[in-house]
């Protein structure tokens, strides 16, 4: 039995949106904002600025075209400027199709223009790095490095003894270490293994004062 294949809904937004229409990313900065001071967004202004996203697509008779086919789920895929909040989109009868069960909101990043210069030759250069904070306490809180570098090493060791990889795995795990690991050298791929720890505490208490 042959599976029919669904064919999404691709929107491309304007180019040039930042001249074009300034005060979209102005509302988005300031919805940012919001959120980095953990206020509370109404929704109303999440509807305004969706609103205004859909009126710059000017999509109406693309999706209304989408809709005949009268899928169980369209799928929508935004390709547009990553620095507006896409996920707010508000059509004006369906409200925000990111909630809607009728469709499926995703993004899609333009492609980055492929550079012209010829590739450089020799091993791929990688640089392991796992962050090892001062602040950790006791040996007994040590980070297991090692263990970390071990996996990656034995996964990449065929391609060592070929000669296609170069791995630098220093252990000095500080960030004013990797600042300057990554200003003296250059580096293909990098791969950073961070830590870290959820303060209850401090997450409960600001609901508190939120909802007080």
């Amino acid at each position: 039995m042959s599976k029919t294949t669904i064919e999404p809904l691709i929107i491309q937004s304007p180019e040039n949106l930042e001249e074009t229409h300034p005060h979209l990313f102005n509302l988005s900065k300031q919805l940012s904002l919001q959120y980095v001071h953990q206020a509370m967004v109404p929704e109303e202004n999440l509807k305004l600025i969706g609103q205004q996203l859909w009126a710059v697509l000017n999509i109406d008779a693309e999706f209304a075209a989408a809709k005949k086919a009268n899928l169980p789920i369209l799928p929508l895929v935004i390709v547009g400027n990553p620095s507006l909040p896409w996920e707010c989109l508000s059509h004006p009868d369906e409200g925000f199709l990111g909630k809607n069960p009728k469709y499926t909101l995703s993004r899609q990043y333009p492609k980055p223009q492929m550079s012209s210069s010829p590739l450089q030759k020799g091993p791929l250069k990688v640089l392991l790095f796992t962050s090892q904070p001062d602040d950790l306490g006791a040996e007994t809180m040590r980070l297991d490095i090692e263990a970390e570098q071990a996996h990656v090493l034995e996964a990449l060791d065929k391609y060592f003894h070929q000669g296609l990889v170069k791995i630098d795995t220093p252990d000095d795990g500080r960030f004013s270490h990797l600042q300057e690991k990554l200003r003296d050298e250059e580096f293909h791929l990098v791969f950073l293994s961070g830590h870290g720890s959820f303060d209850t505490d401090q997450y409960s208490e600001t609901y508190q004062k939120a909802t007080v």
